[in-house]
């Protein structure tokens, strides 16, 4: 069974070697996802409070106003077949501190769990290697009190 596919499975060349380092500057990126019928944030469905996203941590800066907006398209799961238009865009989180080894050693148990277990990507025996690996950034849970 040979899978094709319609893309070329690269890399970016902003997420090698961008593993942030204990100590060190570091950038944070959210994907912000809204539903394009009412405008409100998909994860909470509701612009007041805090909202949970997915994050992007790097120890190196990136173009993100260079990254287009993009739509996905998911079903309801309650039996309507209808799909929901999400609008997803990248912004920064500007002023953080410097993390110290112990709070990266969370957030790689966190990226390890979002492609293990939760979108089943990575089997859980797999260890990454982020300091030797490709792809070296972490992908975090974010909690964001306020957009701008």
């Amino acid at each position: 069974d040979k899978r094709s596919s319609f893309y070329k499975n690269e890399v970016a060349v902003c997420l090698k070697d961008c593993f942030p380092q204990p100590l060190d500057e570091c950038f944070l990126y959210v994907f912000i996802i809204r539903e394009v019928s009412s405008g409100k944030l998909y994860q909470t469905l509701n612009d007041e409070g805090p909202h949970t996203m997915i994050g992007i941590l790097l120890k190196n800066q990136i173009s993100y106003w260079k990254m287009p907006k993009f739509s996905l398209y998911i079903k309801n799961g309650d039996g309507n077949e209808k799909e929901t238009e999400l609008l997803v865009s990248v912004q920064p989180v500007p002023g953080l501190d410097p993390y110290p080894s112990e709070d990266l050693e969370v957030f790689k148990s966190c990226h390890q769990s979002i492609f293990s277990d939760v979108l089943k990507i990575i089997p859980p025996c797999l260890v990454s290697d982020f300091n030797h690996s490709e792809k070296s950034y972490l992908v975090v849970p974010v909690t964001i009190k306020r957009l701008e």
